[in-house]
């Protein structure tokens, strides 16, 4: 069901991007910031991976460096929350982590994102910095 992303799916993937910042700022009174992922430049690297059903439902961007695993960005379209796939994503970077040797995983969320924060700790994500990244406020998360 996970499979590595094609640039075909780059269309699809921002589409999903941009739904998910519209949906954001309907129930929120700001805005998310804007990825500054290159897509095109993750499938190049072999980093972006897509679930899909009839249409891609959900990515991660993800790889190991230096001893640990990054993910860069990790969605599940709006209708498909709820239903484990972000747990999913989760259990194959984990994956991808041991068999690439790395000793710990590690993201950034925006403070400001509660609920990705609360879905992190729950996967036993902790906190271990927070910092500016590109003008922007981020919490540094390691499981």
């Amino acid at each position: 069901m996970i499979r590595q992303a094609i640039v075909s799916d780059i269309f699809e993937i921002k589409s999903l991007e941009r739904d998910y910042r519209a949906s954001y700022l309907r129930l929120h009174d700001h805005d998310v910031p804007e990825a500054a992922l290159d897509f095109r430049d993750a499938v190049k690297k072999h980093r972006l991976f897509v679930m899909r059903m009839k249409e891609i439902i959900a990515f991660i961007v993800c790889y190991p460096d230096n001893g640990v695993y990054c993910i860069d960005a990790l969605h599940v379209d709006y209708p498909q929350r709820g239903r484990g796939f972000a747990r999913q994503l989760l259990s194959f970077a984990e994956t991808r982590a041991h068999d690439t040797k790395c000793g710990r995983i590690a993201l950034w969320i925006d403070p400001i994102m509660q609920p990705h924060i609360d879905f992190f700790k729950s996967q036993g994500f902790h906190v271990v910095a927070h910092h500016l990244v590109q003008g922007h406020e981020r919490a540094q998360f390691e499981l």
